[in-house]
């Protein structure tokens, strides 16, 4: 499908603010200063699980320049969490639980003093035993970290259909376990904030958020305030990936700081830091059983994930049923299926939101497991996928609604383009694989709201450009342009006379945040329907005064005409102009938009979780040295079902960008940790994939048009990375016969399986 019909939906406008990233002029959190502005710094357990006995910070007060040394004693004893009941304190009072839990911090006149204070902070600590693996977490005797049962903090049972029923209907069964690693978000910028205290009582933060109006009602939450008394302004962010959704305890600390001081008080983590305690994608281990007729129809699927939380939830309990979710998803039709989700407290720092949302741990396992079924049943994978795809507008075993959905097309496309059964065919040490995933493309209930919602004010000005206000936060990928796009469409302007209003929470509407891949889904809708209806005000005022019918008025590059004589018309402008000046007339419209489905089954979860999917089959060629065991991948086919692609040139640098990402997941980035502590904290030695390891990447978009999106559009975000590691390894098996099922790849163990298939 082709964007025909439109002027500015389905061109490829460069990111609004891409001249001053480019030259240097966009400033950033660690840019930001102001006058009498004091630096903060905090004190972290070097421990990864101890009691707190006793707390002296007398001397580190003393010291010149020191302006606030602040422990829980100083702050409300006020939990704060993404989920009921929150888990995390700002600055911990009785225990510490992991390597780098906050225990103390100070403002001083520069950083300089601030960490020569922090070494004069002394803390008693009684050590407590450790636990970092989450089986043994789970085990009976283990340290308690939660006071959890089993240190088990979410528990979710899926179950549709009668699944040992359909194993014995089954005429194989197959069985596989695997793992994945923890993994850092890399963003070139680091976690920060600056807080401000004004009287009376109102807080100003400007930090790195991709939530910003949900952020400013936790924020007010946590600091035991109403909401008018905190003003929250987002910068630019250096990137986020999910790192960056919600807060962290560097805001709530550093707005204790102010409010201690009076002053403006900065904090920006290390690098150290940035690995050490930020959130990270949670470990797992997944055990797949599966039962297929001779034929490769699926009849029963059981699944078993076992997630490390690390020390806190954050994002937990939702990745965990995120995850369950695709698994369920993908191959829906299966008329019996099980998964059962555990979610593990360990002494590891601790787990969060990341690029996928849980999806690419269990699309790994079910991919990989394809790939195996498939052999084994002597098919081809693109077959074996093609028997079991879904299709649009049907109802699955567990309750989703399927509106658009053009899988199918993805892995046509993707073979076609990659040449699939040539390259099939036996060549030493050189393989193509493939991996397909689901995704939600609208966001989903239940993250900051029991709904999914969004919120948009559209207001012309004077000039005939237009403002657009949005809570969506633009966090690189490009939502302003989109948005800016959406709104220069109906309103028949160009897309640079569109002035996005998204940073600050005292004008900015409610949305949720850039997460789940909701921002084009929920925010486009917003703001089309608020500029439809600044639209039809328009055709009205100019039908008006050039006493034509509104049904005969064409909008165009900024111009009102009647059709079929450009001649008669007038610049939006000029319509806006009189409208304002001789009727006073206001061109502001809001428009809002509510994602209404009725929520799944609370105790079955029998339903839809998500008003629309998008799709992908990604296939990769790769090349693999039989005495190194080093690999590198030849050729990557992407193709995606996201609706109709609004700006196919930033959408294909979107999922360029995720399966740089995705490749590092699967190769390279590993997060080492020795009883907790990260032992490659720095770039040079946590390495994740520069230009020279990204190969070339053909993308396809198969322009779905989906009912629910602006224009037909979905979600595109996180998707490209979701199938990216099970493609690679599938290909490395083709190439080696050395099958994968932990990872990273890394050339040890592709080495290690050579030598056994010799043995």
């Amino acid at each position: 499908m082709k964007s025909e019909g439109f002027r500015v939906i389905g061109k490829g406008i460069p990111l609004s603010d891409s001249r001053e990233k480019a030259t240097g002029e966009a400033v950033y959190l660690p840019d930001y200063h102001e006058e009498g502005m004091l630096y903060g710094r905090i004190l972290r357990s070097p421990h990864p699980h101890a009691k707190i006995l006793h707390i002296d910070v007398s001397k580190a007060r003393r010291l010149p320049g020191v302006r606030a040394v602040i422990t829980h004693q100083d702050i409300p004893k006020i939990r704060f969490g993404v989920f009921d009941p929150p888990d995390k304190y700002p600055l911990e009072d009785d225990k510490v639980r992991f390597i780098g839990d906050e225990v103390a911090a100070v403002a001083a006149i520069d950083e300089e003093v601030a960490e020569e204070a922090l070494q004069l902070i002394h803390v008693d600590y009684e050590v407590l035993p450790a636990v970092f693996d989450s089986l043994e977490a789970m085990s009976p005797g283990a340290p308690s970290i939660h006071e959890k049962a089993n240190n088990i903090g979410t528990y979710i049972c899926r179950q549709f259909g009668n699944v040992e029923q359909g194993f014995k209907e089954s005429d194989h069964i197959f069985e596989d376990h695997f793992t994945t690693q923890g993994v850092a978000h890399c963003c070139l910028e680091p976690h920060g904030c600056i807080a401000s205290y004004r009287s009376p009582g109102r807080y100003d933060f400007k930090i790195t958020t991709q939530n910003t109006p949900t952020a400013h009602l936790q924020l007010a939450k946590a600091l035991g305030v109403s909401i008018n008394q905190v003003l929250v302004s987002k910068l630019k962010i250096g990137g986020a990936f999910g790192g960056k959704l919600g807060i962290e305890p560097v805001d709530l600390i550093c707005g204790h700081l102010a409010r201690q001081t009076g002053s403006s008080v900065k904090i920006i983590y290390t690098r150290a830091e940035e690995f050490q305690v930020t959130r990270i994608r949670h470990p797992s281990i997944i055990e797949l059983k599966t039962g297929v007729r001779s034929d490769g129809q699926f009849i029963a699927r059981k699944a078993k994930l076992i997630y490390d939380n690390g020390a806190y939830n954050s994002h937990g309990p939702r990745i965990l049923a995120s995850a369950c979710g695709k698994f369920t998803a993908l191959y829906g039709y299966t008329p019996n299926i099980k998964v059962e989700g555990y979610l593990v407290y360990t002494n590891n720092p601790y787990g969060g939101a990341f690029r996928g949302y849980g999806n690419p741990q269990i699309t790994f396992a079910m991919e990989s497991q394809m790939d195996m079924i498939a052999e084994r049943l002597g098919m081809d994978n693109v077959e074996l996928h093609l028997k079991n795809a879904l299709h649009p507008n049907t109802i699955t075993n567990c309750g989703a609604k399927i509106t658009s959905c053009g899988l199918t097309e993805c892995i046509q496309d993707a073979a076609r383009t990659m040449g699939w059964k040539e390259k099939r065919r036996a060549t030493p040490y050189r393989g193509v694989g493939m991996a397909v995933m689901v995704h939600s493309a609208s966001g989903s209930r239940g993250l900051f709201s029991k709904g999914n919602f969004s919120d948009a004010v559209v207001k012309m000005t004077p000039d005939g450009g237009a403002v657009v206000l949005s809570g969506a936060c633009d966090m690189g990928q490009g939502s302003d342009t989109v948005l800016a796009q959406v709104a220069a469409e109906e309103l028949g302007i160009l897309p640079r006379d569109v002035k996005m209003e998204t940073s600050r929470t005292d004008i900015a509407p409610m949305d949720l945040g850039s997460y789940a891949s909701r921002v084009t889904f929920m925010a486009g809708n917003a703001v089309q329907r608020a500029a439809s209806k600044v639209r039809a005000r328009l055709r009205e005022l100019a039908g008006e005064m050039l006493e034509a019918n509104v049904s005969d008025l064409v909008m165009k590059e900024g111009k009102i005409f009647v059709k079929g004589s450009p001649e008669k018309g007038m610049t939006v402008a000029e319509v806006v102009s009189q409208a304002y000046a001789m009727k006073g007339t206001l061109l502001t419209e809001r428009g809002y938009y509510v994602a209404e489905y009725d929520p799944p089954d609370p105790k079955t979860g029998y339903g839809t979780y998500s008003l629309a999917n998008s799709y992908a089959c990604h296939m990769v060629e790769v090349e693999v040295d039989p005495k190194t065991g080093r690999w590198r991948i030849i050729n990557y086919v992407a193709a995606h079902d996201s609706g109709r692609i609004i700006n196919p040139l930033m959408a294909k640098a979107q999922i360029e960008g995720s399966i740089a990402q995705g490749i590092g997941f699967a190769s390279t980035e590993d997060f080492d940790l020795a009883r907790g502590k990260i032992r490659n904290d720095q770039f040079l030695s946590y390495r994740v994939p520069t230009p020279l390891d990204i190969p070339p990447i053909q993308v396809i978009f198969v322009e779905t048009e989906d009912p629910n999106g602006p224009y037909g559009a979905k979600g595109l975000g996180e998707p490209g990375l979701v199938p990216v590691a099970p493609a690679i390894v599938n290909a490395i098996y083709h190439a080696t016969g050395v099958r994968i099922k932990d990872l990273p790849v890394t050339p040890e163990k592709i080495l290690e399986g050579l030598q056994k298939k010799k043995d």
